[in-house]
């Protein structure tokens, strides 16, 4: 039973905490009347109308309960708003542009560039459910499909996790949508019984630069701070004179920090004919490959698991490691980069390379780039 309290002279209505709710809730689950707990509380047994829903409930569940109702009512106030900024924006469109067709444009673009679902792109632009315009979403599809089964028979160990998260994560395609094109293409993966042939990509050896800016390797090194952050060293350099071209550390390995490093050497004179590289998710990206085909620079992969394939950046990072990193305690990424750029000054200028007869690379691009 709770403790009555004498009511006094009346005043403003009072106010009860939750404690005080779960109690009296559970004096009335004892059998003690509205009318008196009202009274033992100092409240109205008007008041007390509100909380009867609430029997049974202890005050941690009444404290959730209420918090729910709080978050339900602005949920839906909020969906009431956007319902009608959906209906004026519908309105809007339907006035601006009554031809069906127009509209059916305007949902495929937002279908691609939000991936929306055609019924909800539709009833945005004020049509029905059926009306799509299927050209430009075949179009879609086929050059998707078109650029997996490419990277497939480039990676054919690669399943549909590591191809979406490596070629597909910056297109406009939900996750669903490109595992059923992958599906319907039969791109699955199969092992094979037999081995197969080598791609003719990667039948050929090396074939020894003759001239500047012609071939480029580049390549990641990783490596870790004192703290355990780990960091990534982009390293390009020229196969001719083995200069480095570019040394620049990143927090992370993207392939939007991979394009615009490169987009810096091209504003500053220097692009390759090709580039050689490892068969890294930042090499194989739509961004990557965009940027290629845009400035007509050819690709070059080695084969998966053999280092001597692209053995000239490879032997580069051994040399940057047991100089520089093997060497030397970075405290931030900041010292990292001007270590970088110290060292990257004094390898070109000075540093003797024995495959250049004892020269560094800017001696041998003086002497023998123009002869």
């Amino acid at each position: 039973m709770a403790t009555k309290r004498k009511s006094g002279r009346q005043g403003p209505p009072k106010k009860l905490s939750l404690k005080q709710v779960a109690r009296l809730l559970l004096d009335h689950e004892m059998g003690e009347p509205w009318g008196s707990i009202a009274r033992g509380y100092g409240v109205s047994r008007a008041s007390l109308a509100h909380w009867r829903p609430y029997i049974g409930l202890n005050e941690d569940w009444l404290r959730r309960v209420r918090t729910l109702e709080r978050t339900n009512w602005v949920l839906t106030k909020k969906v009431a708003r956007l319902s009608t900024a959906l209906k004026a924006s519908t309105g809007l469109i339907k006035r601006l542009e009554p031809r069906v067709k127009r509209r059916s444009l305007y949902s495929a673009a937002l279908q691609a560039g939000f991936s929306m679902s055609r019924e909800e792109a539709n009833k945005v632009c004020g049509l029905s459910h059926g009306v799509g315009h299927q050209g430009i979403a075949q179009e879609g599809d086929h050059r998707l499909v078109g650029l997996m089964r490419k990277y497939i028979e480039e990676n054919p160990g690669v399943g549909f996790r590591g191809m979406f998260s490596v070629l597909l994560r910056d297109e406009h395609c939900s996750r669903n949508h490109a595992r059923a094109l992958y599906q319907q293409a039969r791109l699955q993966r199969r092992w094979r019984k037999r081995p197969v042939a080598t791609p003719a990509r990667v039948v050929h050896r090396i074939v020894p630069a003759h001239e500047r800016d012609q071939a480029w390797s580049m390549d990641y090194l990783i490596d870790a701070l004192p703290t355990g952050k780990r960091y990534y060293v982009l390293s390009v350099i020229d196969d001719y004179s083995r200069e480095c071209v570019l040394c620049r550390v990143f927090s992370r390995a993207t392939a939007q920090a991979l394009v615009q490093s490169l987009d810096s050497l091209r504003v500053s004179g220097r692009l390759p004919s090709f580039i050689r590289t490892d068969n890294g998710g930042q090499f194989k990206s739509t961004m990557y490959i965009n940027w290629t085909d845009r400035h007509s620079v050819n690709r070059k992969y080695s084969r998966p698991w053999h280092w001597t394939d692209n053995i000239h950046i490879e032997r580069f990072n051994r040399t940057l490691r047991d100089e520089v990193f093997n060497w030397y305690k970075f405290r931030s990424l900041v010292e990292v980069q001007r270590m970088l750029d110290d060292w990257r000054t004094r390898y070109n200028m000075a540093r003797p390379h024995m495959a250049l007869h004892g020269l560094s690379p800017l001696q041998f691009v003086t002497l023998y780039a123009n002869p």
